[in-house]
């Protein structure tokens, strides 16, 4: 798959070129709250998107986030959808929890519908409800679409926003916010990502192949324990081989992107995937973790860690071919995609 339009709106910035510039620059967007304290009676720290309005709560706050970041992604890829006409959508969006809206997913999906010109407005609708991998999922039921021919482009979307009263309190009593006492935790935050997805286009010149592409996806499911306990990574390793699978024998991954979640035994889960699969990574410390700054975004992650890959090889500062980005949700869920983006070559009309 191609990239063909990104769009990003974090606590960073409202486009994905100002929040991945913003993190990469090391600016966090974390900040003590003026009013709730966590269960040591802490203040809690949070990273809300301050481009928006206080007073906005609710599903406005959702919609607010998803409508810059749709309306970036399509006015980047306008020309493909010109030639290409009606995109399926895939929307990944946090599984039922405290803080997640009533009447979410009619919301977001009107308000990316009318982000699209008209002529070109999506007609299938395929919602991933899993949580904090639910984006990185949405990219491989993309995949299955352009591979099946039931659509030739294909917008995905992650939306998700943990700085509601509910969330936080939520996310408190299960033990992951963000303390001295749990370094792990996770700065609750919200944040939209959408990108415009092309199947590949075999047959084409030369110049049309220089772009970003997703060239697979993993994901493996499976019941965690919470409190958690030990666990091994077999889903995490099961995702990878999946998603490594294109690799030749002479390559391998220079660059990881992931998002944790606040788990504090996925980065075990980590350690033992990539020991059994080592031959294919160059230096697995080599981890890009952009959570750390923008805070933590749930069901977006998964487009956001693309958005970062994709902006250090357009803007050029990043010169790695292979990169593998990976997420797991509370629920159990992991998965992962393997990106490659051309080295010494300047971005295409596909990019």
């Amino acid at each position: 798959m191609i990239v063909a339009g990104l769009g990003a709106a974090t606590a960073l910035g409202k486009r994905h070129t100002t929040s991945v510039a913003a993190s990469r620059a090391g600016i966090r967007a974390a900040t003590q709250h003026a009013s709730m304290v966590d269960q040591r009676g802490a203040p809690v720290v949070t990273a809300p998107a301050r481009w928006l309005h206080d007073d906005l709560a609710g599903i406005d706050r959702w919609v607010a986030l998803a409508r810059p970041a749709a309306a970036e992604a399509v006015t980047m890829g306008q020309g493909v959808l010109r030639r290409l006409g009606r995109p399926a959508l895939v929307l990944g969006l946090p599984d039922d929890r405290p803080g997640r809206p009533q009447g979410l997913d009619d919301a977001i999906v009107t308000t990316v519908l009318q982000a699209i010109p008209q002529d070109v407005r999506p007609t299938a609708v395929e919602m991933v409800r899993t949580g904090s991998s639910a984006s990185t999922m949405a990219l491989q039921a993309a995949w299955d679409l352009l591979q099946r021919g039931d659509a030739r482009c294909v917008l995905v979307g992650g939306v998700d926003s943990l700085i509601d009263a509910d969330a936080v309190e939520w996310l408190d009593e299960h033990d992951v916010l963000h303390h001295p006492a749990t370094a792990w935790g996770v700065v609750p935050a919200e944040a939209a990502g959408f990108v415009l997805l092309v199947a590949d286009p075999e047959g084409r010149g030369p110049a049309d192949r220089v772009a970003v592409r997703i060239l697979a996806t993993g994901s493996s499911s499976q019941a965690v324990e919470h409190p958690p306990t030990i666990r091994t990574g077999h889903d995490l390793t099961a995702a990878f081989h999946h998603a490594l699978a294109p690799l030749g024998p002479q390559q391998t991954v220079g660059r990881v992107l992931c998002d944790m979640a606040g788990d504090p035994f996925m980065a075990d889960e980590y350690g033992f995937s990539v020991m059994r699969c080592a031959e294919r990574f160059e230096d697995a410390s080599r981890l890009c973790t952009p959570g750390d700054r923008w805070g933590h975004v749930g069901a977006a992650a998964g487009v956001l860690l693309l958005a970062v890959a994709y902006s250090g090889w357009h803007r050029g500062y990043e010169h790695v071919e292979h990169q593998l980005s990976w997420t797991g949700s509370w629920a159990g869920h992991r998965s992962a995609a393997l990106l490659h983006l051309p080295s010494g070559q300047e971005p295409s009309r596909w990019a």
